[in-house]
């Protein structure tokens, strides 16, 4: 692996709900380093803490216990020097704002200068076939159009990091195809690539590595052949043995403790 942009060391996160301040471990002991040119897919069932790794990485929570560096600085709300691009499950667009000022917003935020901002829309607008709504209010796009807005947004500063909460989720199948296009293009410019998804068929083809997540704990991670463990091997099936595996364990360990 190339020098790693993104390193996890054994960051654990817990978070209080409900009005008995219950605490649920959404982040267990997670470890993980993605390198310069690298996509990696962090896969798991819904609750098992992809998400809240994103944002960990992205520095919009700190950990309990634990670290999480960018290119060897500490990941917190400030953010550290090297530019990173966040794409939230929700795609975190303003329903309000036009695509085309939602990018130019986002370039004026990143610390483009207002031309560049301007020149970089134009090119995001037509990089992910948003040209013809540019001036629409993005309240009036279906899912898939803010998904893919959510996604140039991410994109419009250059990053060197990119973190991506389900980027394929409401896409069709040629929206889909271009963004794996256009993400392996930032990988070979050098990009690190960190996101989650459960197409695990689109994950497989586009993904280096892999990480197999359960209740906040890392049960497998390395490259795809590895971790697949043969060729004729599909990855729905290796993920559906190991979750099971590990629920398995889990209530076992639970009819222990009673």
């Amino acid at each position: 692996m190339n020098a790693p942009v993104l390193t996890f060391a054994g960051v654990t996160k817990d978070f209080r709900l409900g009005w008995r301040n219950y605490r649920v471990r959404a982040i267990d002991d997670f470890s993980l380093s993605v390198g310069a040119g690298h996509i990696f897919g962090l896969l798991g069932p819904n609750g098992s803490g992809k998400s809240s790794i994103l944002k960990v990485a992205a520095g919009l929570i700190s950990p309990d216990r634990g670290g999480c560096e960018v290119k060897g600085e500490t990941a917190n709300r400030r953010g550290p020097a090297v530019r990173i691009g966040f794409q939230p499950e929700n795609g975190g667009v303003y329903h309000h704002l036009s695509a085309r000022e939602s990018l130019e917003w986002f370039g004026g935020i990143s610390g483009l200068p207002k031309l560049d901002a301007r020149k970089r829309a134009r090119e995001l607008l037509s990089q992910f076939e948003l040209n013809e709504s540019a001036d629409r209010r993005v309240g009036s796009f279906s899912k898939g159009m803010r998904q893919r807005l959510g996604i140039a947004q991410a994109l419009v500063h250059r990053p060197e990091l990119l973190l991506l909460d389900e980027p394929f989720s409401g896409l069709d199948p040629l929206a889909v195809r271009g963004l794996i296009v256009i993400l392996r293009r930032l990988a070979g410019e050098g990009v690190a690539i960190l996101l989650t998804s459960h197409l695990l068929g689109r994950v497989e083809d586009l993904c280096h590595a892999v990480g197999l997540l359960h209740r906040g704990r890392l049960l497998v991670q390395g490259p795809m052949a590895e971790v697949k463990g043969g060729v004729d091997r599909q990855m729905d099936d290796v993920f559906i043995q190991h979750m099971e595996s590990a629920g398995g364990e889990a209530s076992r360990s639970h009819e222990e403790r009673r």
